[in-house]
């Protein structure tokens, strides 16, 4: 009966941390991408309307390129949003360890 309450523990000890990873993946994708559009939004002066007018001006610019060009800006921002995805994660480790903290001492019992 041990082992069974014992393998019980780990799986809920892996589930629990297996959420606690996701959710802390979420939120700094979420941050990153709202770090993105405050970029945007203060570029074009943080007014909404000069936003929307700028917003409007890159799609017109985005649609009428070539593809390589195209496929420059997308990889551009791409690389941007990975670069605030990774500062944002090794900023937040510690709250991974509070999060996963949990489930490292239930299953050291």
């Amino acid at each position: 009966m041990t082992s069974r309450s014992t393998a019980s523990g780990r799986t809920s000890a892996i589930l629990y941390w297996a959420v606690a990873l996701a959710t802390w993946l979420f939120v700094n994708a979420a941050a990153a991408l709202g770090l993105l559009l405050a970029l945007f939004v203060l570029m074009a002066n943080a007014t909404w309307l000069t936003f929307f007018t700028e917003a409007e001006n890159l799609a017109r610019h985005f649609v009428a390129a070539s593809p390589a060009a195209r496929a420059d800006f997308a990889r551009l921002v791409s690389e941007i949003l990975v670069v605030l995805f990774v500062c944002l994660c090794l900023s937040r480790l510690a709250a991974l360890r509070h999060a996963a903290a949990p489930a490292a001492l239930s299953s050291s019992s």
